[in-house]
């Protein structure tokens, strides 16, 4: 794997014509590219599409290719700053680069300033090296790591069900990382006293640091404060930059987390640092850092970051961030070589290898064990990053391609297997979508791997209305509590379903082979082949109505006991129609350009994200019926969507308004983002006239603060990769 001269990723490079690829070596235009990096960093964002059936080259065309030989007009429509660009992600990976160089400086002054052995010669000898490292011809990995569209799929992956997601052109993170030899430094313990070197016995210890360097985007300003004391001191582009160590020793009960003026970190972070912390911890503990890192003591990663991800923006950040750390920690380390990792999740020619890592990652953030084939990596006891989720985003993420969206299905993520199922007309009336949902039942598998038509695109609202589901700076956040909320009934629907007989069992008995309650509908389905989709729904609301009340005896209250029961039936309602119906209907309309069924579709999961999951704003829940031209089917009294077909909207007749072909709010909820599928050539125009409307229905006010809007058209991109 290629490593790069800092000066080679900082230096000012301009864009790159796609058609410099496929010149000769020996030809002028191919001099254009002034570096390897440059030319690599193209070639893996701007790979051509490759032809779905006999359209014409217009149709063909995507937008993030424009050679420059339109008009202007046409240029301004074709490209704007948030399309997948040459341009914009290698932007991203030059400030990485610089916010390096200037921790490397920070790093160089420290050592100078504290001498951190008592050896001169040791001393000399590591001015001498962080002397060499200051200089731009020290080398760096890079990555990028996009962010995800759940297109379909809301709250199901946890819960085993199937999801249809895509990751995200131009939206990520680009990391450069850099590896330190040889230094010596001090360990903290919890009195702040000097562990050093040795410990009791005189015997060397080996240390090791790892320090997250992040260029704070427009929106992340509240994560440099002075109670966690993260930020630098030092800018990049005029931003403000934080960072943060975790410090490493070969005994594993003397992990310190600091940060770089000094903070002690033994109470859990509640900031952005708990991700750092979380990821570094568990790679530690699972696969043992210092067997894998380079020869030397006192090793310090060092990785900086730049992101254009907008904060808490449901487009998968935090997920991005915890694979994006993996891929830098392994790509110095190379813990995908160490035996424990080849058992666990698998060789790189393994097909499966991929989806054992997603569902690794997963467990990395919300802190559980991985199970694989009678192997266990095992959580620590600092847990995850708070959030009990799933592993759909790190699939999107490693998984992504140009032009694809990924039909999968969870614990353990694996592409999806499935058969469309005769489905009643009463689907939709569960979801009070309002109407009736075109049905066409295949005996076909559904595809998983869907190619998005060349004559539509995505269109991304970003509401402003952040959606963090953990590291607020206040501890648990709404958002964090209403995710936690949704995956604990979930996991209660399951067990009053075994409680109420289901599973053909004892509920003790049968626990251990009903993890989820996709492994119940499986059952299910197994076992009642001929009942229809309406027929295995009712007998599972039968059990789980029958089970929550068995569950509930002995409680106070009768009135207690409804309540629970008509909660858990609602979640397993909102579970079963939309992982087992909604989301393949879904991809099989997408991947036959059915748009009016693929409409009714995503409204259906829309309303049932507003009518029984719960977890959207009046922001959120309002963007996607704009778009539908159906924003009277809100009731903000009710909260509730009602009587979509019957919605007389007046402006649906005016002929400048454009309508979406499909449009949802998608992610984590309680705030965060909507896309919309419109016609590749409407979608500027859309983009404009979704965010004018937006900002005249909800103005930002002065009470929020940091208020950052987004509106952009995007494509399926490429999954993360090393540069």
């Amino acid at each position: 794997m290629t490593s790069y001269d800092l000066a080679e990723i900082i230096a000012s490079t301009p864009r790159l014509s796609p058609s410099i690829l496929h010149k000769s070596d020996s030809g002028d235009d191919r001099r254009r590219s002034k570096s390897i990096f440059d030319e690599r960093l193209q070639e893996k964002l701007l790979l051509p599409r490759p032809r779905q059936s006999s359209h014409s080259d217009s149709e063909e065309t995507d937008i993030r290719q424009s050679d420059g030989d339109d008009d202007t007009s046409n240029e301004t429509n074709n490209r704007s700053s948030d399309d997948t660009t040459f341009d914009t992600v290698r932007t991203l990976f030059r400030t990485a680069a610089k916010a390096l160089q200037s921790e490397l400086q920070h790093h160089h002054h420290q050592q100078h300033q504290n001498g951190c052995t008592s050896s001169s010669s040791s001393r000399s000898k590591n001015h001498e090296t962080t002397d060499k490292l200051i200089d731009t011809s020290i080398k760096a990995h890079c990555h990028w790591i996009p962010g995800r569209i759940e297109v379909m799929g809301k709250h199901t992956d946890y819960a085993g069900g199937n999801s249809l997601v895509c990751a995200i052109s131009g939206r990520g993170m680009a990391m450069v990382s850099t590896f330190i030899h040889g230094e010596d430094e001090i360990v903290v313990d919890d009195e702040m006293a000097v562990i050093g070197l040795y410990d009791s016995s005189d015997v060397p210890r080996r240390t090791m640091r790892v320090t997250i360097v992040s260029v704070l985007p427009a929106g992340m300003q509240h994560h440099a404060n002075n109670k966690t004391l993260t930020i630098a001191p030092y800018q990049v582009e005029d931003r403000t930059v934080v960072h943060h160590t975790v410090h490493l020793s070969d005994n594993n009960q003397e992990k310190v987390e600091e940060n770089d003026d000094g903070c002690d970190g033994q109470t859990r972070a509640t900031d952005w640092t708990i991700y750092p912390t979380t990821v570094i911890d568990r790679l530690h503990h699972n696969f043992g850092l210092f067997p894998n890192y380079p020869s030397g003591n006192g090793s310090h990663l060092i990785i900086a970051i730049s992101s254009n991800l907008p904060p808490a923006s449901g487009l998968s950040t935090s997920s991005a961030l915890v694979t994006g750390l993996y891929l830098a920690v392994n790509s110095h380390m190379h813990l995908s070589s160490s035996v424990p990792y080849l058992i666990a999740i698998g060789d790189e020619r393994n097909n499966n290898t991929i989806y054992n890592l997603s569902t690794y990652l997963g467990n990395i953030e919300n802190g559980r064990d991985y199970f694989h084939d009678g192997i266990v990596l095992e959580g620590t006891r600092q847990g995850g990053v708070g959030t009990f989720g799933g592993s759909e985003d790190h699939a999107a993420i490693l998984l992504g391609k140009i032009g694809e969206l990924r039909l999968l299905s969870f614990c353990p993520t694996r592409p999806a297997s499935i058969d469309m199922m005769p489905v009643s007309s009463d689907t939709m009336d569960e979801n009070q979508a309002g109407g009736d949902v075109p049905l066409y039942p295949i005996a076909d598998k559904v595809d998983s791997v869907i190619r998005l038509p060349a004559d539509v695109t995505f269109v991304i609202a970003y509401s402003g209305v952040k959606a963090e589901k953990a590291g607020g700076v206040d501890g648990d956040s709404a958002a964090s509590m209403g995710y936690n909320s949704a995956s604990d009934l979930a996991r209660c629907a399951l067990n009053a379903y075994l409680a109420g007989g289901g599973g053909g069992g004892d509920s003790s008995e049968q626990s251990d082979h009903f993890q989820t309650l996709a492994d119940a509908i499986r059952w299910e389905c197994k076992h009642v082949p001929s009942a229809s989709f309406s027929n295995i729904r009712y007998e599972m609301m039968r059990r789980i109505k029958s089970g929550a009340m068995t569950m509930m005896e002995g409680a106070d209250s009768s009135d207690g006991g409804e309540e629970y029961s008509k909660s858990l039936v609602q979640r397993f309602v909102h579970f079963y129609n939309e992982s087992e119906y909604l989301v393949p209907a879904a991809a099989f309309a997408l991947s036959r350009k059915k748009y009016d069924l693929l409409g009714a579709v995503v409204d259906a999961s829309h309303c049932g994200a507003v009518n029984l999951l719960r977890n959207q704003t009046e922001e959120t829940a309002w963007l996607p019926l704009w778009a539908r031209c159906k924003e009277h089917a809100l009731q903000p009294n009710l909260f509730s969507v009602v009587g979509m077909q019957d919605v007389a909207d007046p402006l649906t007749n005016n002929s400048r308004r454009v309508m979406a072909l499909a449009s949802s709010a998608f992610g984590a909820g309680y705030g965060g983002s909507c896309w919309a599928l419109v016609y590749r050539h409407e979608a500027h125009e859309f983009a404009r006239q979704w965010q004018t409307a937006y900002e005249e229905r909800f103005p930002a006010t002065k009470q929020f603060n940091e208020v950052v809007r987004e509106f952009f058209v995007a494509d399926p991109g490429p999954g993360a990769f090393r540069v």
